[in-house]
C-alpha cells in the first residue's frame, strides 16, 4: 500500500524528546501533533552535556540560529581541599533543558521567548503542541491507533478520542505507553539519588568562580560524587558573569528509607506538601529539612567551591537513579513506537539521556522518510532497522551507566579523596568501555558517543604497550584485526585509505575512482576479479551492477562494522585517505555513524593516549594534498573536503588543526602527527609538523614495499636545504593564494578568518638559515618519520615501555628469486648487449606489425640488471658515464630463463604450473609469483619447448583445472626489452630509448643535474609499439631531457658531464 498523503502522527510527551522528534518529521511533510499531559512547561533548569547528536541535529534543524551551549575547556578532579588531582585539555559543550526546549518549540510550532532573537520561523501549520492532553489509552484498529485521552483540567477536563497511523511514545522513563505494552517492564531504583541545583555565576564568589566557571569539575568521595559545570543563564545567556553554574550531587540513600520511612528529613521524596515522589521532586517542593541536610553534608565533605555552590543554591531539586530497559521498541506492526526515554532511561553518568533523543529523532526521519513514502516501506524500517538500532544502542548504553554509577557509589573511584590514585583504573568516572584485557578507553566527552569516537584517552594496566601502525587497508578492515592479532597489538593507528564508503556511496563514485577502487581493492577474491571489469572500454553500468550484486562487500567492508556484525578487537585510530566518501566521513564526525573501538582523528579531535609511561597527543589530518583545491571545499559541508569519491585537504582543515593542537598543547607530552600525504614530499605539510611540534609524523600514500624511518637530517645534506624545501612549498601555495585572495577574503566569515590566518601565519614562519642563527631547529634532528608501505605489504609497530619509544617493521620486500632463476638455481650469466644502431621509423612500424599481439595488458616482468658497455668509454677526466642496454633484434636469442610466458590469474606457483600439461613440466626453468597481483611469470629453457608448452595449454587447462586463464608471451609484453633498456640509462645521460618490438616501450633517461636541482621531466623511452598505447611509434626519447640530446637515428649516449657535475647514480633495471 502506497501512502498518496503525508502520515498522521500523535507524539505523546512534550519534552525534549517529543519535540525533537517532532521537528524531525514535520519538516518532512507529515502532520504531527505532541500532546503533553503538564497545564505548563515550567523551566526546569537542568544542565544537559550537548552531545555529538544533539549538536548534530540543532545545526540540521534550527532556524534560530540561537546560542545554546557554554563552552568548557578543561576537565578537572579536585580532592577535599579543592586541590586539582588530575587535570584534561578537552573542550566540550554545555547547555540547559530551558534553552533547548525554547528553541525546539520556535522550530516546532513558531512559538517566541526570550531564548530567541527577534521572531520565531515560520512553522508548518500541520505542527500541533498541546499542553493539559492526558493520555488514558489507546488501541490499535486496523490501519489507525484509535487514541482516548482528555483535555484540560480539574472541572474543566473533558474527554476526547482522536486516531492517528503512528504513535509515538516520547513519555520518558515511567512510559505510560510502554507500560500498556508492556506492564512488567518497570523503573527499578539503583540504591542513591542526585541532588541538583542552578546557582548564578554573578552570585558566587571570584574565588569559586575562578576554581569552577570554564570547567568540567569532579570530586569523588567513597559512596559519594559530586561534578559542576557552567550552562546558560537566564533567558540563555551565554554572557560572562550571565551563565549559571550546574551541580549534581550523588547520595547514597537505602531503599528501604526511600520506600518506607516517613520521617521527615530522613526521607528526601517527602515533599513539603506532604506527599512522596515516586522518582524525583521539582525546585521548591523539598522540605526544609531535607534542603538543611543536604547543607550540613556539603559543608563536611565538598571542596570549598562545590560547598559553596550547593549553600547559596536556594531551592534545589532531586532525582531517583534508575534503570529501565524496554525489550521491544516497536509494536502493531509499526503503528506504535518507542523512543527516547521510554526505550531505555540510562543513568546521568553517561549524559546520554537527551543525546539518545535526538539520535532516535535522526533515525526516524531517516527511515520514516517524507511524506508519500509506502506504507508497507515504512512498516519494514521500523520493525527491521529503527527497532535493530534501537536495542543496540540502548543496551550498551544501560550497560555503561549501571557501571559507572556501581563503581562511582559503591565502588573504589580512583580519584576519591580518601586514597591516592590506583594506576590499574583510568582517571576518570564518566564513560569506560573495555577493549582488551590490558586496556581501557575513556570517553572525555562523558557520553556514549565520546566513547564511539570523539576526543579520549587511553591508560594501560602495566608498564609496555605495542601501537601498529598500517596504512591503505582500503576497506578491508577485517585485516586490522588479523594484523593486530599478529603483531601483538594493543592499539592501531591507521593512515591512507580506510575504506569509508557505505551502501549509498557508490552513486557517488565518479567512473574512473571507481575503477581505481575496484582495481586495488584487496576484497575481491582473484577467483572472482574478471566479474568485475576495470577496462576503460568496458561500460562502468556493468562494473556497479557486479558491485551491487555481489553478496560479500566489494567497495569496503565498513557497513558490517556498523551493522555489528563485525567489531574491532583494538583500538582504531585512522584519519582519512583520498579516496573516500565524505559523507560518510561527516556522519562520523556529527556522531550518526559509530563503530566500537573505532576513533576517527582530525583536525577538530585530538586523542591522548596514555601508555607505557608516555603520553601520546595524536594530532591528524586526513585528505589528499592539492595545492589547487586547498581553497575548494567540494561537497564538504564544514572544513573538510571531497566529493565523487574522492577527498583533499583544505586550507580551513589545517587552520582548526593548528587551532586544537594549540589549545590542548602540554609539554608532558609526545605529539604523533598523523597525515594521509607525507611530509618528506609535501613542504606544506612539513612545515605544518613543525608547527605543532611534533615529535613523530606517520603518512601513507607511496605504496612502498618497505616502510621508511628518517629524519630530515638524514635526507638533507644540510639545515639550509631542508629550509630550502619550505620555502618552495610556501612560493607554490602563495602562488595559489594571490590567484584567490580576492574572492577567499570576500566570502570568509569571522570565525574562518581566523583558520585562515592561522595558516598564513603558519606558512611564513621559517626555520632560521644557519647563517641567521647559529642554532638550527632542533626538530631537524629530533623529529621522526615514519613512511608506511600499504597493509598488505608490511607495519611498523612502536613499542612504548618505560617512557622510551622503540621501533620494528615487517615488510613483504622485493622478490629477486629471478636472479637465480626462479627455482632456486642460478640462472645463466647475462650476455653482453649488442650495440645496434637504429632502425629508421618506417621500418620499425613494419616489423611490430608482423609481431603477434599480446594476449591481455599487464604489468611488465622484472628485468635482470644490465653488466657495463666496455664500447663505452669516460672521457679524459671525466666520470664515466654509465652504459646503455641496446635494443635486442628479433632474431637475437633470448637469455636462458627469460622467455617464457605471462600467466593469470593464479593463486600459487603450482598453480601457474599446472596451466601446462604435465610432459612439460620438466621444460619449466622456473615461475616468478607475485602473490598481490595474482599472476606469475613460467619462464623456459629454450624458445621451441616454451612455444610446445603454448600448444598444449588450451586442452589442459580445461582438463586439469577448470579455469580461465590470460596468457601473453613475455617478449610481446616488454617491447623485445629495447626501450626499457634505454630507460636506464642515468640522469646525466639523457639518453634516447629505442624500441623496436611490439608492446611497451622502456622510458627514456632522466634529465641532467642543474646544480642539486633534478632536471626535466623523464624522457619516453623508445619507440612503443600499438600494445599498450594503442598509436603510433612514439620518437625516441620522448620530451628532450636537460642533459643530453635525444636523437631520432641513433641510440648514442649524450655527451658526459662535466668535471664539476655530480656523478650520476645508475638506473638498475629489476626494480618494481
Amino acid at each position: 500500500m502506497t501512502t498518496a498523503k503525508p502520515l498522521d502522527i500523535l507524539i505523546i510527551g512534550g519534552s525534549l524528546a517529543g519535540l525533537l522528534t517532532g521537528t524531525a518529521l514535520s519538516r518532512l511533510g507529515h502532520r504531527i501533533r505532541i500532546f503533553e499531559r503538564a497545564p505548563a512547561m515550567a523551566n526546569q533548569g537542568a544542565g544537559i552535556v550537548a552531545q555529538p547528536d544533539l549538536l548534530h541535529f540543532l545545526s540540521a534543524y534550527d532556524r534560530t540560529h540561537a546560542t545554546v551551549t557554554v563552552k568548557s575547556g578543561l576537565r578537572q578532579y579536585l580532592d577535599g581541599e579543592g586541590k586539582v588531582l588530575e587535570k584534561e585539555d578537552t573542550e566540550q559543550k554545555m547547555t540547559s533543558w530551558d534553552a533547548v526546549y525554547w528553541v525546539l518549540r520556535a522550530n516546532f510550532d513558531g512559538r517566541g521567548s526570550e531564548y530567541i532573537e527577534g521572531e520565531a520561523p515560520q512553522c508548518p501549520s500541520t505542527a500541533s503542541y498541546n499542553l493539559s492532553h492526558t493520555l488514558d489509552s489507546f488501541e490499535v484498529k486496523g490501519k489507525k491507533v484509535e487514541v482516548k485521552y482528555t483535555s484540560g483540567e480539574g472541572k474543566e477536563a473533558t474527554q476526547h478520542m482522536t486516531e492517528a497511523d503512528i504513535l509515538i511514545a516520547c513519555d520518558g522513563a515511567s512510559s505510560t505507553v510502554r507500560s500498556s505494552l508492556l506492564p512488567d517492564v518497570k523503573r527499578k531504583y539503583a540504591g542513591y539519588l542526585a541532588y541538583r541545583g542552578l546557582i548564578p555565576e554573578k552570585e558566587l564568589s571570584k574565588e569559586a568562580c575562578e576554581a569552577l566557571i570554564g570547567k568540567f569539575s569532579f570530586f569523588h568521595a567513597e559512596g559519594t560524587q559530586c561534578l559542576t559545570y557552567a550552562i546558560p543563564g537566564e533567558s540563555g545567556s551565554t554572557k560572562e558573569g550571565e551563565r549559571n553554574l550546574n551541580w549534581v550531587w550523588y547520595v547514597n540513600l537505602p531503599e528501604d528509607i526511600k520506600n518506607d520511612s516517613k520521617e521527615p528529613g530522613e526521607n528526601p521524596f517527602i515533599s513539603n506538601e506532604g506527599f512522596v515522589g515516586t522518582w524525583s521532586l521539582h525546585s521548591g517542593q523539598l522540605q526544609e529539612k531535607t534542603i538543611e541536610n543536604v547543607r550540613e553534608r556539603a559543608r563536611k565533605q565538598l571542596p570549598p567551591a562545590m560547598r559553596e555552590a550547593v549553600l547559596k543554591t536556594p531551592q534545589p531539586f532531586l532525582q531517583a537513579v534508575t534503570d529501565v530497559r524496554s525489550p521491544e521498541i516497536v509494536h502493531s506492526n509499526g503503528r506504535v513506537i518507542l523512543a527516547g526515554d521510554a526505550t531505555c532511561g540510562p543513568r546521568p553518568h553517561t549524559a546520554a539521556s537527551t543525546n539518545q533523543a535526538a539520535l532516535h529523532a535522526l533515525w526516524l526521519a531517516e527511515l520514516v522518510g517524507e511524506a508519500g513514502k509506502g506504507w508497507e516501506d515504512v512498516k519494514k524500517a521500523l520493525g527491521g532497522e529503527y527497532t535493530k538500532r534501537v536495542l543496540e544502542y540502548s543496551e550498551e548504553l544501560d550497560a555503561k551507566g549501571r557501571k559507572l554509577g556501581n563503581r562511582s557509589q559503591f565502588g573504589k573511584h580512583p580519584w576519591n579523596v580518601e586514597g591516592t590514585h590506583h594506576p590499574a583504573s583510568p582517571p576518570s568516572a564518566n564513560f569506560i568501555l573495555n577493549i582488551s584485557h590490558s586496556i581501557m578507553t575513556e570517553s572525555i566527552a562523558n557520553g556514549p558517543s565520546s566513547a564511539f569516537g570523539q576526543r579520549g584517552k587511553v591508560v594501560t594496566v602495566g608498564n609496555g604497550a605495542r601501537i601498529l601502525c598500517i596504512a591503505d587497508v582500503r576497506g578491508n578492515l577485517s585485516q586490522i584485526n588479523d594484523l593486530a592479532r599478529e603483531s601483538r597489538a594493543d592499539v592501531v593507528l591507521h593512515t591512507g585509505d580506510f575504506g569509508f564508503y557505505d551502501e549509498s556511496s557508490l552513486e557517488r563514485i565518479t567512473d574512473k575512482t571507481l575503477r581505481h577502487v575496484i582495481q586495488y581493492s584487496p576484497l575481491i577474491p582473484p577467483s572472482s576479479r574478471h566479474q568485475f571489469p576495470t577496462n576503460p572500454s568496458t561500460p562502468t553500468n556493468q562494473l556497479r551492477q557486479a558491485i551491487t550484486s555481489s553478496s560479500t562487500p566489494i567497495l569496503s567492508e565498513l557497513p558490517l562494522f556498523l551493522a555489528g556484525a563485525k567489531r574491532f578487537e583494538v583500538p582504531v585510530y585512522t584519519v582519512w585517505g583520498a579516496c573516500e566518501d565524505v559523507r560518510v566521513i561527516e556522519k562520523f564526525r556529527a556522531g550518526e555513524y559509530r563503530i566500537p573501538n573505532f576513533h576517527l582523528v582530525d583536525e577538530h579531535s585530538s586523542w591522548m593516549i596514555d601508555l607505557g609511561g608516555c603520553k601520546l597527543r595524536l594530532l591528524g589530518l586526513g585528505g589528499a594534498v592539492v595545492t589547487h583545491k586547498l581553497f575548494d571545499n567540494g561537497e564538504g559541508r564544514t572544513t573538510i573536503a571531497g566529493g565523487q569519491g574522492t577527498m583533499w585537504t583544505t586550507i580551513l582543515q589545517m587552520g582548526e588543526l593548528l587551532d586544537t593542537a594549540a589549545r590542548v598543547f602540554d609539554y608532558s607530552e609526545t605529539r604523533v602527527f598523523i597525515s594521509h600525504a607525507s611530509p618528506g614530499r609535501e613542504g606544506l605539510l612539513a612545515q605544518l609538523a613543525l608547527t605543532l611540534k611534533a615529535d613523530f609524523t606517520v603518512s601513507a600514500g607511496l605504496h612502498f614495499r618497505y616502510a621508511s624511518s628518517y629524519n630530515d637530517f638524514s635526507v638533507h645534506p644540510s639545515h639550509d636545504h631542508f629550509r630550502a624545501k619550505l620555502i618552495s612549498a610556501r612560493a607554490g601555495f602563495m602562488d595559489v593564494w594571490e590567484t584567490v585572495r580576492g574572492q577567499v577574503e570576500a566570502s570568509v566569515s569571522d570565525t574562518q578568518r581566523v583558520l585562515l590566518d592561522n595558516v598564513l601565519e603558519m606558512v611564513n614562519r621559517m626555520p632560521k638559515s644557519t647563517d641567521e642563527s647559529a642554532k638550527e631547529d632542533a626538530s631537524f634532528k629530533n623529529m621522526w618519520n615514519f613512511n608506511l608501505s600499504d597493509a598488505a605489504f608490511g607495519w611498523v609497530v612502536l613499542g612504548v615501555e618505560g617512557g622510551r619509544v622503540s621501533a620494528e617493521m615487517k615488510a613483504q620486500g622485493f622478490n629477486f628469486a629471478y636472479r637465480r632463476g626462479g627455482n632456486g638455481q642460478e640462472a645463466k650469466p647475462i650476455q653482453s648487449p649488442v650495440k645496434q644502431q637504429a632502425a629508421p621509423v618506417q621500418q620499425q612500424q613494419q616489423q611490430q606489425q608482423q609481431q603477434p599481439k599480446a594476449e591481455m595488458a599487464a604489468p611488465e616482468p622484472v628485468a635482470t640488471p644490465t653488466e657495463p658497455n666496455p664500447a663505452i668509454a669516460a672521457s679524459a677526466g671525466a666520470p664515466a658515464a654509465p652504459p646503455t642496454r641496446p635494443a635486442r633484434t628479433p632474431s637475437q636469442p633470448f637469455v636462458t630463463g627469460e622467455q617464457g610466458y605471462w600467466v593469470s590469474p593464479v593463486d600459487s606457483d603450482q598453480e601457474a604450473r599446472e596451466i601446462f600439461a604435465t610432459q612439460d613440466h620438466s621444460a619449466i626453468t622456473g615461475i616468478r609469483f607475485r602473490p598481490d597481483k595474482h599472476f606469475a611469470y613460467v619462464y623456459f629453457g629454450s624458445k621451441e619447448t616454451m612455444l610446445e608448452a603454448r600448444a598444449r595449454v588450451v586442452k589442459s587447462q580445461n582438463e586439469r583445472t577448470g579455469r580461465t586463464y590470460a596468457i601473453s608471451e613475455i617478449q610481446n609484453r616488454r617491447g623485445a626489452g629495447a626501450g626499457g633498456a634505454a630507460g636506464s640509462a642515468s640522469e646525466s645521460e639523457g639518453a634516447a630509448g629505442v624500441g623496436a618490438g611490439n608492446g611497451r616501450g622502456g622510458r627514456g633517461g632522466r634529465g641532467g643535474l642543474r646544480g642539486m636541482a633534478r632536471g626535466a621531466m623523464r624522457g619516453r623511452g623508445g619507440f612503443g609499439g600499438p600494445g599498450r598505447f594503442g598509436g603510433p611509434a612514439q620518437v625516441e626519447g620522448g620530451e628532450k631531457p636537460a642533459g643530453g640530446e635525444a636523437k631520432k637515428d641513433d641510440a648514442t649516449p649524450a655527451p658526459a658531464p662535466a668535471e664539476n657535475a655530480e656523478k650520476p647514480a645508475v638506473a638498475v633495471a629489476g626494480w618494481e
